[in-house]
């Protein structure tokens, strides 16, 4: 009986340990912005460096390029880019889709802001942005990060893209 109990208690003190590791990780509002470095859909480089200290970046993860949802997001932003660029901020969109995938889905949509090629997933890890169900694409979640580099919001939505530039739009409009 001793046995089993030590053994139970040795196993739900590393589930609490995991839990806590996994959960402390999570970017959060406050934290500083993972800094990187990413093609665009022209293969340039797009470095968050350049950025800091300058404007305020909205950076959102979405799916997939042509998806329904994904593109009714991305259609969404542009048709509000000049708000954005009122508000100085600058936007990105960030998925795991090839830079040529990303030029034809710009071009066809005529977007005026970037699209970044996150090879690997790599950023979606920094930013700690889940798979979407089953997939290696990442969920529909945006961050809106002031001019210092700190994240004001982190904002979450799987099914309602516009939401996302609503909400971009407020928290900017607050800062």
């Amino acid at each position: 009986m001793k046995k089993k109990l030590t053994i139970n208690y040795f196993i739900t003190l590393l589930l609490l340990l995991f839990c806590t590791f996994s959960f402390s990780q999570k970017v959060r509002v406050g934290d500083r912005m993972p800094q990187f470095e990413l093609l665009d859909q022209f293969g340039e480089y797009f470095d968050t460096l350049d950025y800091i200290n300058k404007q305020p970046m909205v950076v959102f993860f979405y799916t997939e390029d042509e998806a329904e949802i994904c593109t009714r997001e991305v259609i969404a932003f542009n048709k509000s880019i000049q708000e954005f660029k009122d508000l100085n901020a600058i936007v990105v969109g960030i998925n795991p889709a090839s830079v040529i995938f990303h030029r034809r889905f710009v071009i066809k949509l005529q977007l005026e802001y970037p699209i970044l090629f996150d090879r690997n997933s790599e950023v979606q890890k920094m930013f700690r942005v889940p798979n979407y169900k089953k997939t290696k694409k990442p969920e529909r979640f945006t961050f809106i990060i002031d001019k210092q580099g700190i994240i004001q919001k982190v904002f979450h939505n799987n099914d309602n893209a516009e939401i996302h530039i609503i909400e971009s739009l407020k928290t900017l409009n607050n800062l």
